[in-house]
């Protein structure tokens, strides 16, 4: 086992004890008596130096105990408290003081010794090892570059996650404008849309006033000789106006054959002739649009429309022609 280095107190200052009381004067003489003996022996003796420092430095008055230990053993503050340090770690284990030099007490001792170094030095007293000075200072290296490779990857997990906050942000920032593209290309399509419908009802209007401005003259076949003949309608006042409007109101009622009696049914027969005047449609075309790329079970629907439509105005032309009625 190693030994403290014993300091030459030849030219120390000797120090009065006539300042403290007796109890206190014997008492530190009979403790400066043991730390000078025991200054020359083993770590044992360290924890007892550190205990008898402890002990005086309570007991001494205020401002008493750096004189007291420069002048009974030449011994510095840091000194004393390196001593009353390893006291204070090692005063409860004594059994780790057999495996420990003197040096490898104050490096286990230190303040900023980790705890982690500590108790891997008592897993190796326990095992039966021998700790020197150079094996605390190589835990105590081998423990800080843990901590740095620790605090390099805690470094690293932070700075990957800031990198993954901005990308994060970068992706919502394309998100939202990705989203208030669609809504404006959305909200143009809805405006031409819009302009197109704005357009054609602007068409319709136009179209109603022009047809209730005046009479409009528009070619019919007259069903007896298959001839193309003009016909110009009486002029639209707002009564008769207003009776269109009623007549159409009522054919586009979704209860109205369930609920029409005959006189309604015939103004909507009415109705529907003054429209069929008014479009001026080219029955080759009529023809066109009712057959062309159409199934043949429309084509068949169709052509039964315009044969019942066909009965019905040459039942009623008949009676116009003073024919016996069906």
């Amino acid at each position: 086992m190693s030994t403290l280095r014993v300091i030459d107190r030849g030219e120390q200052v000797a120090f009065s004890y006539e300042s403290v009381a007796v109890d206190v004067a014997t008492e530190a003489r009979q403790a400066a008596e043991r730390i000078n003996l025991r200054l020359r022996r083993t770590a044992e003796d360290v924890v007892e130096i550190g205990r008898d420092l402890t002990r005086m430095k309570e007991r001494l008055p205020h401002g008493s105990f750096l004189p007291w230990i420069s002048a009974e053993f030449g011994m510095s503050d840091q000194t004393a408290r390196r001593f009353m340090q390893v006291t204070k770690v090692f005063a409860s284990k004594s059994n780790m003081l057999l495996n420990l030099d003197a040096s490898a007490l104050y490096e286990l001792a230190a303040p900023k010794t980790p705890i982690e170094v500590r108790e891997e030095v008592e897993r190796m007293i326990e095992a039966g090892e021998v700790v020197r000075s150079a094996d605390v200072a190589e835990l105590k290296r081998q423990h800080a570059a843990s901590e740095a490779a620790k605090f390099s990857a805690d470094l690293d997990a932070e700075k990957a996650t800031a990198k993954a906050g901005e990308l994060q942000s970068d992706f919502d920032i394309k998100i939202a404008e990705a989203v208030a593209v669609a809504a404006r290309k959305i909200e143009d399509g809805y405006l031409a849309k819009q302009a197109q419908l704005d357009e054609q009802i602007a068409k319709l209007r136009s179209e109603n006033a022009r047809l209730k401005a005046g009479p409009v003259t528009a070619p019919i076949i007259d069903h007896d000789t298959g001839n193309v003949v003009s016909f110009t309608p009486r002029s639209l006042t707002e009564a008769l106006a207003a009776e269109i409007d009623a007549e159409h109101d009522e054919h586009v009622d979704a209860e109205f054959n369930e609920t029409a009696n005959p006189e309604k049914r015939a103004r909507v027969v009415v109705g529907v002739c003054r429209q069929i005047v008014a479009v001026k449609a080219d029955p080759r075309s009529v023809f066109r649009g009712m057959t062309q790329g159409k199934p043949e079970q429309i084509i068949a629907e169709n052509k039964a429309m315009i044969e019942t439509a066909f009965s019905l105005f040459k039942s009623i032309k008949d009676q116009f022609d003073g024919k016996p009625r069906r």
